[in-house]
């Protein structure tokens, strides 16, 4: 080993080892010890030893400059990375899209905030170190935070709080977790603060909230029913409509498959019909349910539906579900019902109306005859009561023909305002005796008046009377009653009927009622159950109604009787119009010219015959051009014609409504009387409104032709 290579306690011992004896030798030089061997020992093992001793120590001093340098340069790396590292963290917590904070324990002030919190608070970052809360922020927000801070405090745990803060105006929410730091020995030394913006997470859930419930209210208040399934055919959803018509309520209906809360069946065989999600989802299309079938609702109830199934899909276009879409229709489906008798009976009317024209005037003819043969036979005449049955029989085919009438469009009613309680007696009073049916009235005071044509309406509740009485053979007991009512909301009965006010009369026996297979044809001419019945009382019941702008229904159980219900618009005036006083039947001798216009010669005949009988004379004319051109010479002449009676149809020729029109705009003190069998126009109802001063039915006898001349010539 070199020397060189040993470490300064070896070299400092050999060095003293070597000096020190040296020295010795030098010191007794001359004095004859300096050979002595203790002499040399002795210091030899002393600066041996001192050598070693001032090396050893200098071999430490170097070892601890070493360590002092290296703990030096590891001072300088740690210092270096804890910069970097606090660079670092620094970049984080300022570049952090969320307020990040520190506070410490003691007063709760901040020890560390980064650029996002300061930002928020509104305060430069060096000048919220040191502070706290009521010293940087308004008194009720410090506050707020203070709880915050004791809650984490005392549940020595992270805490999460929603808090609102109000930046440049906005307010803006966070979501805080709250957070303590503990120390070794387990004890809170700060706590920590992390603020999440969630002002549009908030928005877009309000949003969202806001658009379920528009959709909750949207299908709920829908008018259709819906239910929604999954895959399955379980029940998710259901909405008010469904509820209603299903009678299952959302929360009970939920989970249970769709053909167990709306079950529906075919009208045809009446078997349950499948339901619709399995083929929905195999064929991914939007189906419909056959179109004849019926809901059953929880109760029982039966209902005509219509539907629209669909599949639901998601985002990724795969189906989730299916949804029903459905309504009731049953209404609807009566509405068609009811339109169709009111075709039927349209039909019966153009076929009524081809014939009544020249069926009525016939009848005139034959009933003017026989009536004027009646006056001049007399009474006592052996012929009489063979006219006098003659009559009856024709006007009892004017009778028929005039409820084939009431079908067409010609069978206005001509309307007047009327009591009905009134009219009510006086059928009852009719036809109460000789039956062992009685008749109880409920007709009370108050009842608002009707516009009623009273002829026509007297026939409806003669009809339902007599109806009544048949069907209790046995005896029994009629209640008819009458009220006031309001039309205000569809769902009612009359829900087909507009707003208003309406007179209700409801006749109801207890006999033998009507089976369910045929109420819905009771109205349909010609459809009857009497073997000697000709099935047209109800049909006639029905137009009336109808044409009075009314309403009628039946409801019947069998055995236990049947209600008919008549829904009449009440009337403008509120108190009735006291009847005229009937004509005086003694003979009239009139005077003056009446001008006969009509196309029929056998009526043109009969009606001068009557006339002449009446003590006027007769001019006639076949058409309204021959009537204008008879007035204008008559006028000319000086010769005044005191009224003109016009057939209001003349195939082929100048009417009535025409004629009139144009002989009132030459002369306007021309009186002028419509008369016809048939009307395709309200006319008839209307007189008035087109300028006659009365109109004539055909046929008609002397006694209707006098007083209708002795009402519009006042003589």
């Amino acid at each position: 080993m070199k020397f060189s290579e040993l470490s300064w306690s070896g070299k400092y011992a050999l060095t003293g080892a070597f000096l020190v004896p040296l020295f010795g030798r030098l010191a007794l030089a001359g004095t004859g010890h300096e050979y002595e061997l203790y002499r040399y020992v002795v210091p030899l093992l002393v600066g041996s030893v001192a050598g070693f001793m001032i090396g050893h120590f200098k071999d430490e001093m170097l070892k601890n400059n070493e360590r002092l340098r290296l703990e030096s340069r590891r001072s300088e790396q740690l210092t270096q990375e804890l910069k970097v590292n606090a660079d670092y963290l620094r970049g984080i917590l300022d570049y952090a899209p969320m307020p990040i904070y520190l506070k410490e324990t003691g007063g709760l002030t901040y020890l560390l905030v980064n650029r996002m919190g300061a930002e928020v608070a509104g305060i430069p970052p060096e000048k919220v170190i040191g502070r706290n809360d009521f010293e940087l922020l308004p008194r009720e927000m410090a506050e707020m935070f203070r709880k915050q801070d004791e809650l984490v405090l005392s549940s020595s745990a992270p805490q999460t709080f929603l808090t609102a803060f109000i930046i440049e105006g906005k307010k803006n929410d966070f979501l805080t977790n709250k957070f303590p730091l503990h120390d070794e020995n387990g004890e809170i030394y700060a706590i920590g603060g992390v603020c999440m913006d969630i002002t549009e997470r908030k928005q877009a859930e309000d949003m969202l909230a806001q658009e379920e419930e528009r959709l909750s209210v949207t299908l709920r208040y829908i008018g259709d029913g819906v239910i929604s399934t999954d895959t399955e055919g379980r029940v998710v959803l259901v909405n008010a409509v469904a509820e209603k018509l299903t009678g299952w309520k959302q929360e009970e209906a939920q989970g249970r498959m769709l053909e167990e809360v709306m079950p529906i069946v075919s009208v045809s065989d009446g078997k349950p019909v499948a339901s619709p999600v399995k083929a929905i989802i195999e064929r991914d299309m939007i189906m419909n349910l056959p179109k004849e079938v019926v809901l059953v609702s929880r109760d029982g109830k039966r209902r005509f539906i219509e539907d629209s199934c669909a599949p639901i899909h998601d985002r990724e276009s795969r189906i989730i579900g299916v949804v029903v879409v459905f309504r009731d229709v049953t209404r609807d489906r009566q509405l068609e019902k009811e339109l169709l008798k009111i075709r039927k009976l349209e039909s019966l009317g153009v076929l009524a109306g081809g014939i009544a024209h020249d069926f009525n005037n016939i009848m005139l003819a034959i009933m003017g005859n026989i009536n004027l043969a009646e006056l001049a036979v007399g009474k006592e005449h052996e012929a009489a009561e063979l006219l006098r049955n003659a009559e009856i029989a024709a006007k009892k085919a004017c009778d028929l023909t005039g409820q084939l009438l009431t079908f067409s469009k010609g069978g206005s009613p001509v309307k007047k305002s009327a009591h009905l309680p009134v009219l009510v007696r006086e059928i009852v009073e009719l036809l109460k005796h000789g039956s062992n049916v009685a008749i109880s009235l409920d007709l009370p005071e108050g009842i608002w008046n009707v516009d009623i044509d009273t002829g026509q309406m007297g026939q409806v509740i003669q009809n339902l009377i007599i109806n009544a009485q048949q069907a209790m053979p046995d005896g029994g007991v009629i209640e008819i009653s009458c009220d006031n009512m309001t039309v205000e909301e569809t769902g009612h009965l009359c829900s087909a009927l507009p707003s208003g006010r309406y007179v209700r009369l409801i006749v109801r026996d207890h006999g033998v009622g009507i089976p369910g297979n045929l109420i819905e044809r009771i109205f349909d001419p010609y459809f009857t159950t009497k073997q000697q019945g000709s099935g047209l009382g109800l049909a006639i019941v029905h137009s009336i109604v109808s044409k009075h702008g009314g309403h009628i229904c039946v409801d019947s159980e069998p055995g236990k009787g049947t209600v008919f219900t008549i829904i009449l618009p009440a009337g403008t005036k509120d108190t009735v119009a006291q009847e005229d006083k009937k004509a005086e039947t003694e003979p009239h001798s009139g005077g003056g010219t009446v001008l006969v216009v009509d196309d029929d010669e056998m009526v043109r005949d009969i009606a001068s015959q009557m006339l002449a009988y009446c003590g006027y004379s007769a001019i006639t004319a076949h058409d309204g051009e021959e009537a204008l051109a008879i007035y204008r010479r008559s006028v000319d002449e000086g010769r005044q014609i005191a009224a003109v009676i016009m057939d209001l149809t003349i195939p082929g020729g100048m009417g009535g409504k025409e004629c009139a029109a144009k002989l009132l705009s030459e002369f306007p003190d021309a009186v002028c009387i419509v008369s016809s069998g048939y009307s395709n126009d309200d006319v008839m109802a209307n007189f008035s409104k087109y300028g006659f001063r009365a109109a004539l039915a055909k046929p008609f006898d002397v006694e209707e032709m006098r007083a209708t001349l002795r009402e519009v010539l006042k003589t």
